[in-house]
């Protein structure tokens, strides 16, 4: 039970994690594209001149398009070393009908304040559930490093996501701001980081896509926004694979000590299995016996594994954090998902495991 417990534990532990990123991260896209069907980007991170955003908002078959700018800093926190916040530039006269998210102030909801937003410079917005986890509240200072400076940033209002509930949020590290503050602070004057747009007919992206490309020229790219969740998944691919395959090595090794248990069994039982054959068992049912409390076992196994796995992908979550951070791209996994396919997989391959471990013996 134990050997079939930890197998699955780490397998299905590696699993949780794995999905865990990946949810994290399409998260933080849905986010940050809100309910836009395409976004037009530049070569680069800051190189997309906003004078194009007029030629877009123009286009007969856009019924909405907004500027977006994003950028990075460091966080400086007294007990949580190595954190990082994900900031927006938003305009909030044409991102309304992108949003996914609604500010609130405190524990009651209020109306947002427009001229707020546009008079406090350095001032962020961010998410409700990250402001509990780092104790900050509306009023807060927040010590930031950008390209190198120390600089620091006031916490404005706190939001949450539209029709979200508050015990099932995430801290996502996200944080909103005015474009144009964006550009003052981060110094990107007159360049944004994307244009969302929102489609008449949303059946036309593809050909929608197509124009917009030949009318930008080239220097643009049009995409869907799920097609960065897409490339990072095609990019860790790779390191989720070999994740994988090291899980499966604990299940391989568990069905080798299975098997020597089995075997002891056996050999113990030698006497009992001969009086069964005497008195008229057949090699059928006493192979099943064998199997069939391999079974029994190994789903005991399965089932605490499974509890275990909780535990274990918790642990790990911190280290492939940091790892998918500084290999590929900045990601902060504050929740475990489990998926029911990884859940099914994992009870599969605990029995499959206890039943294979047992067959030579049970033969």
């Amino acid at each position: 039970m134990l050997t079939v417990a930890l197998g699955i534990a780490v397998f299905l532990a590696i699993q949780i994690v794995n999905h865990s990123a990946y949810r994290a991260f399409s998260a933080g896209i849905d986010m940050v594209a809100g309910k836009s069907h395409l976004e037009v980007v530049g070569p680069g991170t800051h190189d997309l001149d906003e004078s194009v955003f007029p030629k877009i908002s123009s286009y007969p078959e856009v019924r909405a398009a907004t500027p977006l700018a994003e950028g990075y800093v460091s966080v400086s926190l007294p007990d949580q070393p190595g954190e990082y916040l994900h900031i927006l530039g938003i305009d909030p006269f044409t991102s309304a009908e992108f949003q996914t998210w609604r500010l609130s102030i405190g524990a009651e909801e209020e109306n947002f304040d427009p001229e707020a937003w546009l008079r406090d410079r350095d001032t962020v917005y961010l998410s409700k559930p990250l402001g509990e986890a780092w104790n900050l509240q509306a009023g807060d200072t927040l010590e930031v490093q950008r390209n190198g400076e120390t600089t620091t940033l006031k916490v404005g209002f706190l939001y949450r996501e539209a029709d979200a509930d508050d015990d099932q949020a995430t801290p996502d590290r996200i944080a909103s701001m005015d474009i144009g503050w964006f550009q003052e602070f981060f110094g990107t004057q007159e360049k944004i980081s994307s244009i969302q747009v929102l489609l008449e007919n949303p059946n036309e992206v593809e050909t929608v896509k197509a124009d917009l490309e030949e009318m930008l020229g080239s220097g643009f790219r049009v995409r869907r926004p799920n097609q960065r969740s897409d490339q990072v998944e095609v990019m860790l691919s790779g390191f989720k694979l070999n994740l994988t395959a090291l899980s499966m090595v604990s299940i391989l090794v568990g069905v080798f000590l299975i098997y020597n248990a089995s075997s002891a069994g056996v050999v113990r039982r030698r006497r009992e299995l001969g009086i069964l054959r005497s008195v008229g068992a057949t090699r059928r049912q006493i192979m099943g016996l064998v199997l069939g409390e391999a079974a029994i076992l190994g789903a005991i196994g399965v089932l605490l594994g499974i509890f275990g796995a909780r535990l274990l992908a918790a642990g790990l979550l911190g280290g492939v954090s940091q790892v998918i951070s500084l290999q590929y791209v900045l990601l902060s996994i504050d929740r475990t998902y489990l998926s029911p396919l990884h859940l099914g997989q994992a009870v599969v391959f605990g029995l499959a495991a206890s039943l294979a471990g047992a067959w030579f013996p049970a033969r």
